[in-house]
């Protein structure tokens, strides 16, 4: 626990040194646009509408709170939430590893610039919410606290909606450490699949949701902007060695047809990926298992089948080099 502690301090005090400067990009969009995010009074009468609404709690406490006008500040919570994932990600990889050495990773990751577009960008902060969310649910399933982890599951995709791909590392921790047969191991996963089923019904309920689909899949070229959020993939792996390259806004030109090694390139990625952890599952290799499987169940909603505007965009980043 000490070492953990240590790395969230650390955490803590190296990203509030760059915390100044105005709002940025979509945070005129969210949370200073959003009507959820003005108040606890007008969350409560949006409540049944707004998307993320753990998100959103986060931003209209704070705009209750007299912090509206201050980015900084506002920057400063998101970092505090990013240092409490590093915390939890210590603890994880500690309790995988049977070592605390092996906690001092988790420092890696969360001083990673990789971060920077998740925590300086107000807008951002969902992804860190999720993320840290995700690594409780994780941690959580792996100390057999099964109902407790389908609750972070469960809050990490009211946090951010992809995370509800998180439910196939969790299903798996809860496989992988289980020694007592078939049945216990379905009564270790049940609770996490069920919080991922309750969180499906949820989105599909949310008319704000269908229409981004409907948005998404009939408003752009699905196999040009799928064929390039593919691309894109060993783009975005590339950035964990040249963070020079971290930009907000990318602008880069990727192919638009399944006939481009760049897209063939990132479905070797997927498959490379997904056969590894199966493979791990097969042979008890639970840090392994767990570990790929969190990197695609970050990669994987925002860089396959759903478009989107920008094919490569760094806030998935985060939670995949916790996989890796």
């Amino acid at each position: 626990m000490r070492n953990a502690l240590a790395v969230g301090l650390l955490t803590l005090t190296v990203w509030m040194c760059v915390l100044d400067g105005p709002y940025r990009f979509d945070d005129h969009l969210v949370p200073l646009g959003d009507p959820a995010s003005q108040s606890l009074a007008a969350l409560g009468d949006h409540l049944a509408v707004t998307l993320r609404p753990l998100t959103k709690l986060t931003y209209a406490l704070e705009a209750s709170g007299g912090l509206a006008d201050s980015a900084p500040a506002r920057r400063a919570v998101s970092v505090a939430i990013h240092a409490v994932g590093a915390v939890l990600l210590a603890l994880l990889l500690a309790h995988i590893a049977d070592d605390k050495r092996w906690g001092l990773l988790a420092l890696v990751w969360a001083l990673h610039p990789v971060h920077a577009e998740a925590l300086l960008a107000v807008s951002g902060r969902s992804a860190a919410l999720s993320t840290g969310l995700v690594l409780a649910a994780l941690f959580a399933q792996l100390r057999a606290r099964h109902h407790l982890a389908a609750s972070l599951l469960l809050t990490a995709a009211l946090a951010r909606e992809t995370a509800i791909a998180a439910a196939l590392p969790v299903a798996l921790a809860a496989v992988a450490v289980d020694r007592a047969g078939a049945g216990s191991r379905l009564a270790r996963a049940w609770p996490s699949l069920l919080a991922t089923v309750a969180t499906a019904l949820w989105v599909v309920s949310i008319p704000r949701y269908r229409d981004l689909a409907e948005f998404s899949f009939l408003g752009r070229p699905w196999a040009e902007s799928v064929a390039a959020q593919v691309a894109a993939i060993p783009q975005g792996l590339t950035l964990y060695l040249r963070p020079d390259l971290l930009s907000a806004d990318h602008g880069t030109a990727l192919p638009v047809t399944i006939a481009s090694p760049g897209f063939w390139l990132g479905v070797g990625c997927l498959a490379a990926v997904s056969a590894g952890t199966v493979l791990a599952v097969r042979r008890g290799a639970v840090a392994v298992s767990v570990g790929l499987a969190l990197w695609l169940a970050a990669i994987v909603p925002t860089q396959t089948l759903v478009p989107k505007l920008d094919p490569l965009t760094e806030r998935p980043l985060g939670l995949a080099l916790a996989g890796i």
